[in-house]
Parts: structure tokens; sequence; C-alpha cells
């Protein structure tokens, strides 16, 4: 069985892996799943949807294109080409993907490799359908009587299956805790059973002097 400590230890192992969602995504508490904005999905809202386009002028980019218009390969960020952009600040890391960390109001670029120059990448501006909002709704019959269809967009859909265990794990400790506690009827010992009425005392008295518990309604016969 399942002892306390070991449950309380689940509750907190599952109270610290609680759901947490990135950039910018917020954490439907009823159904335990992220919704994610426009520009994010996976399951805490960590991955870039789309890599072919962007947003506004780009600034916000953050997907894996690495070519410019003329089909060129991008250079790393961390060339000595770039003396402007620090790693780790809008977007700019160790890699070479495409990116606008100064608002160019031509979009996307990056430095080219194996040369000094700069090249726009080969992305279009995203249609403005891709910022539509989740399309989520529930399941089940409204006052109206209609069918209402729930569908998940952003986002893959999480159970609360820990949530679930930890609940059957306490169910199963405290009943456990419980039974060990309950009040355990008491067998007769040895030279003693219990009266079930005068007949039994009348033929205890025929057999010798007994003694009778009035509290507990046992006897003892003394030879």
């Amino acid at each position: 069985m399942v002892s306390i400590p070991t449950v309380l230890l689940l509750v907190f192992v599952a109270h610290s892996n609680a759901q947490v969602c990135r950039n910018g995504g917020e954490l439907h508490k009823e159904l335990g799943l992220c919704i994610c904005t426009h520009s994010w999905t996976g399951k805490d809202c960590s991955e870039w949807k789309h890599h072919l386009c962007y947003f506004d002028d780009g600034f916000s980019y953050r997907g894996f294109l690495s070519r410019t218009k003329n089909g060129l390969r991008c250079a790393p960020w961390t060339t000595d080409s770039n003396n402007l952009y620090p790693l780790g600040e809008n977007g700019v890391d160790v890699h070479n993907h495409c990116r606008n960390p100064d608002h160019d109001p031509k979009g996307l670029w990056c430095y080219v490799e194996s040369s000094e120059l700069v090249g726009y990448c080969n992305a279009t501006v995203c249609p403005d359908h891709y910022k539509s909002p989740p399309n989520i709704t529930v399941k089940g019959r409204g006052k109206d009587g209609k069918d209402n269809t729930v569908r998940f967009l952003y986002g893959p859909l999480v159970s609360g299956i820990c949530g679930g265990v930890v609940a059957l794990l306490l169910i199963i400790g405290l009943a456990e805790y419980c039974r060990r506690r309950r009040a355990i009827t008491k067998s007769p010992q040895n030279g003693t059973k219990h009266l079930s009425s005068k007949s039994d005392v009348n033929e205890q008295r025929k057999r010798g002097v007994i003694t009778v518990n009035m509290d507990t309604g046992e006897s003892k016969e003394v030879q």
C-alpha cells in the first residue's frame, strides 16, 4: 500500500511540474492546456509556428529560415561582421536564422555567409487571418439545444492525467490509514466466551462456577 508520506511527495512533484505557458500563452485551467498566441505552438507555446512568413516588420520573428531571396546561405550571428547586435537579445543568438533586430521596414535580413554583405530573407508578411484567435468552443449542448463542438487549434490537448493519478493515490492512502485505525472486534480469549443468553449462563452453572464481566458480557469458567 502507498504510505501517506509517499502520497504527499507525489503531490509535491506534481505541483512542481505544473504546466507553464511561454511566449504570451495562457493556461486553460479547466482543461490544463496552453492557449498560444498566433505566432507560437506546442504544449508550452515554445515552438515557432510560421517559418516562411513574419508579422508586422518581422522584429518578433523566431523561425528557422536562413536563406536570402537570392538563395544565399545566412552566416551565423557570431560572425565578425556583426558588431551591433548582442547575442541573446531580440532573437539574435548562436545561429544563422533570419532576424530583424533593428526594425528594418523591408523585413527579415541576415549576414551573408563568406562575405561582408547583408541580404533580405526569402520570407513574406503573414496573411491577416493567421492572427485569428484560437477556435475553442465547449463540447456538449447549450441552453438552446445546439451542439457545441470543442476544437483546439493552438497547442496540443493536454489532459489532467497527473492530477487524476495524484487524487487516486490520495484516496488509496487515506483508505489504508482508516483501515489500520478502524476498531477490530476482539477474538475470544482462552477460557472465555460471549454469553448470548440466560440459557448459556445456566449451562455454565451446571458445569461449575463461572465469573461474568458485566461490561463486556464475557464469562470465565472456574473449575
